[in-house]
Formats: structure tokens, sequence, C-alpha cells
């Protein structure tokens, strides 16, 4: 069977079809050097090329088809992965690195969830003190949100969940201030269109109220946000289909 599999991979290899057109171009060259014009007009030969003309417009259009629909699937399944990939990276990661600090400042956790009543509720028995490994999980956290939103812009033109729902979630990221001072002082580690995604999305979370005990006031700022020419030109750098 693997044998049989190989032979038929390698009867429709890229090869194969090269070597088979250049035997009909061949072939072709040598009746039309050994048959007259009026001889071949009259010829079983014309007749068969005729059909064989015929057949090959015919299977050239299935494959077409078949071409374009395979195209279509194989489209429709990578903005899916891509999709999966997108969700995984930029919301579950960051949110799981929230969950499992052991050492970042309890307000800097909190930070990313004014909208939560019940997070925000709580309340920190002694005040924290920085160490190195407190600062260094903090920014770490900031790095992969800020990297989170550099990947948004370039996956954006492929990914199937859409502007709206990811920047609803980022925004209540940019309400934090801790976040808003890493990015600053990190900011130019990454490309200049996540600068200025960046800049947009702390210009609209830090306007909001804290705690932010009315969800909608997300949505009524998203809307906002996605008429702002300055998003708008940002969006136009990446294009979308």
């Amino acid at each position: 069977m693997g044998k049989i599999m190989f032979r038929l991979d390698y009867l429709l290899s890229w090869q194969s079809m090269l070597i088979f057109v250049c035997l009909i171009f061949i072939a072709s060259a040598i009746v039309a050097l050994k048959l007259k014009p009026d001889t071949f007009l009259k010829s079983r030969i014309n007749v068969f090329v005729s059909i064989l003309a015929s057949v090959a417009v015919l299977l050239i259009g299935i494959s077409l088809i078949i071409s374009a629909a395979t195209l279509e699937t194989t489209e429709e399944n990578t903005h899916m992965m891509i999709t999966k990939t997108a969700i995984d990276k930029l919301w579950l990661y960051p949110n799981e690195l929230l969950t499992k600090s052991t050492s970042a400042n309890p307000d800097f956790l909190r930070s990313f969830y004014y909208n939560n009543p019940r997070l925000n509720a709580l309340k920190t028995k002694e005040a924290s003190i920085d160490t190195s490994q407190s600062v260094l999980q903090e920014q770490f956290i900031a790095i992969v949100m800020i990297q989170a939103w550099e990947d948004y812009l370039t996956l954006r033109k492929f990914d199937s969940t859409g502007d709206r729902v990811w920047l609803n979630n980022f925004i209540q990221w940019a309400q934090s201030p801790f976040l808003k001072d890493y990015f600053e002082n990190l900011k130019y580690n990454f490309k200049d269109t996540t600068i200025e995604l960046g800049d947009i999305l702390f210009e609209y979370g830090q306007s909001l109220p804290i705690p932010t005990t009315n969800p909608e006031i997300y949505k009524n700022t998203i809307d906002q946000m996605l008429k702002d020419e300055k998003l708008i030109k940002l969006f136009e750098k990446f294009g979308r289909d």
C-alpha cells in the first residue's frame, strides 16, 4: 500500500507533470512537421486532438472548482486555528499569569479588573513591600499583556473574534495605573504601532471610573474608540479582509 501511494504521489508531482507536458509538446511538433495542413484537417489525428482539447478544458474547469473549494476550506480552517491560538495566547495566558502570581503586589493584580466587585472588595491586610521578585513578576505580566496588544494587531486580519471583543478586554487592562507605569518604561521595546495602540487604550481606559460598576460603559467606550481617527488609521496600516 505504501509503494502504491508513493507511486501515486510521484505521478501527481510537478516534475512528472512537466515531463508529461514536454512529451506532448514534442509529439505535437513531430505531427506538425509530418502532416500538411490540408491533410491534418481531414485526419483522425485532428479529431483526436479536438476531443482531447475539449476534455482538457473540462478537466481544467473541474480542477479550478476543486481548487477553489479546497482553498475556501483551508482558509476557514486557518481562521479557526488562528482564532483558537489568539484566544489562548492573548487572553487565557495573561489571565493565567494573574491567577498564578505568588509575588506580585495584590493591588497590582486587582487593578486589571476594576469591574469585579468581589475582587475590589478585598482589603490588603498590610502594605506590600516590593522585592526584586515581585517587581520582576509584575514586569513580566506587563510585558505579556503589552505583547498581547502587539500580537492582536498582527493577527486581527485572520482572527474571527472581532475588534470589539478584544478592545473590550484590553481596555479593562488599560485601567490599571500600574500597567500604565510599566508601559511607559517598556514601550520602546515594542513596535511603533503597539505604542500607538497602547496610548489609545490608556487614553480611554484611564478615563473610566474606578471601580467600574456599570459594564455597559465599556461598550459605549469601545463605540467611541472605533470611531476615533487615530484607531482607524492604525487599523488601516494592517488592513483586514
